[in-house]
């Protein structure tokens, strides 16, 4: 629902932040397609949402994985990151100084005033104006998922081994030792069951 919402506490309350290019809007116009970019928007997630649902906790019977489950004592063969870099958001929380009063519906129907996109949203709630700032990531994990998220997939039909590993962040992970080694030897164990002619 979050992704969709185009409230201001919704993941993209301005309909400009979904395409900001103008590629899907020239897309839409050429084929005369009828539905608005935001239209559009809403229809891919409920698809992915779909699609997602339909193949929950199913994996392929040679399935391996790997995940960072925040910093790890540095060693000469394996560096870590930050461990302030490696947190993620389990749970996104927003604070500021609500008015005396305010209940949920007076938040849901707040109007956002100013989002400055780096974690400050000014909200007219309730005839006040507020400052909301977004609170620190409060998860281990690798900056991007964090590992309780992760590390769902362990212990399901067809996952034969999960590393869980540490030091690294999201989109630089086979630049770590372990996950390189790590991958390795997935691809070893897999290797082994190829049938030669």
């Amino acid at each position: 629902e979050i992704y969709i919402n185009p409230a201001w506490y919704g993941a993209i309350p301005d309909d400009s932040l979904i395409d900001p290019a103008g590629i899907v809007a020239s897309a839409l116009n050429a084929v005369s397609h009828g539905k608005s970019v935001r239209e559009t928007y809403e229809m891919s997630v409920r698809s992915a949402q779909k699609f997602q649902a339909k193949i929950a906790k199913q994996y392929h019977r040679q399935t391996f994985a790997l995940y960072a489950d925040g910093a790890l004592p540095t060693t000469k063969s394996a560096p870590t990151d930050n461990p302030k870099a490696l947190m993620s958001f389990g749970t996104v929380m927003w604070k500021g100084p609500l008015p005396a009063g305010t209940t949920k519906k007076h938040l849901v129907d707040a109007q956002l005033l100013h989002d400055d996109h780096r974690g400050t949203w000014k909200i007219l709630v309730n005839g006040l104006t507020v400052t909301l700032k977004v609170q620190a990531p409060d998860e281990p994990g690798d900056g991007t998922v964090p590992s309780t998220s992760a590390a769902a997939q362990s212990g399901n039909d067809g996952v034969q081994l999960v590393f869980k590993q540490g030091g690294y962040k999201h989109q630089f992970c086979f630049n770590h030792p372990w996950a390189r080694w790590a991958t390795l030897y997935a691809v070893s164990q897999i290797a082994q069951l190829v049938k030669t002619v």
